[in-house]
């Protein structure tokens, strides 16, 4: 049974074509159609933000669906889970936040006695999924489970080598990346090479982590997404040739996130040298 991260990873490929198309056929038809031309420009700056929105639904669901498979009981979730899912059940508008953190703590324990599935999707009282992923977003969406800055975790590996905007680069890369998805197969992950040992950010230290290269990228995508899908501008923001770039660097930046968390959750004691 392969793993359900492993099945994410075989849905990148998929987004990320949809977009190439756009890039490819806008380059193709800039000096023969300039209207077209901007309405695809624009149309790829709303969807990168769409790809990558429904990409980390499904990594999130991915975890807890390999999680529930490996540990085979609630009492052995990682504790932030454990407290997730019970906050889920627990939280209602209006109840003090000391008396949800006395339920939390019950079903906690109650949960732990009598092992139940782990599913975040169960509960979603008045909660509006359907946030644009910004910088912040993306790391709080890892930090309710646990993971501390996952775009932090991203520096200090190759597969910031993206921005250097080289070619020769950029297909070493993906090629890299291709490879790497079989690691996602089986549980435990337990096949990155050292150089994909991420680092992850504690509470304490969170503060000097720093903004890294990808929330300056992801900062410069949410602008041009917001400028346009709010109808603020009716021109184009942007090029092919950005926008290409652009594609790439999220593509790396999936691959990365699923990597990252793929290392933390169930193989990061497993990294081979």
């Amino acid at each position: 049974m392969t793993t359900a991260l492993y099945e994410v990873s075989q849905t990148i490929p998929i987004r990320i074509s949809e977009l190439n198309n756009l890039t490819d056929y806008a380059e193709l038809i800039k000096s023969k159609n300039e209207v077209i031309y901007n309405s695809l420009c624009r149309s790829t700056c709303v969807l990168i933000s769409a790809h990558l929105e429904g990409f980390l639904k499904e990594v999130k669901m991915a975890i807890i669906q390999d999680l529930n498979f490996y540990h085979k009981g609630f009492s052995s979730m990682p504790v932030p889970i454990q407290r997730l899912f019970c906050e889920k059940i627990a939280h209602y508008e209006g109840v003090p936040t000391a008396d949800i953190a006395t339920r939390i703590k019950q079903l906690i324990e109650f949960f732990s006695k009598n092992s139940v599935p782990v599913d975040l999707q169960a509960f979603n009282y008045k909660e509006n999924i359907n946030k644009n992923p910004n910088a912040d977003f993306i790391d709080l969406v890892f930090e309710k489970m646990g993971l501390k800055s996952m775009l932090n975790s991203l520096t200090k590996t190759p597969l910031e080598r993206v921005f250097e905007n080289n070619s020769n680069v950029n297909n070493m890369i993906l090629r890299e990346l291709k490879k790497l998805r079989s690691v996602l197969y089986k549980l435990p992950c337990n096949s990155f090479p050292s150089a994909y040992a991420f680092e992850y950010v504690t509470s304490k230290s969170k503060t000097t982590g720093g903004q890294s290269m990808w929330h300056s990228y992801m900062e410069q995508v949410l602008q041009r997404r917001h400028t346009v899908a709010h109808g603020d501008t009716m021109s184009n923001l942007t090029t092919s040739d950005e926008l290409k770039s652009d594609v790439i660097k999220l593509e790396v930046l999936m691959h990365g996130i699923l990597f990252s968390a793929a290392y933390f959750y169930t193989g990061k004691s497993k990294a081979t040298t």
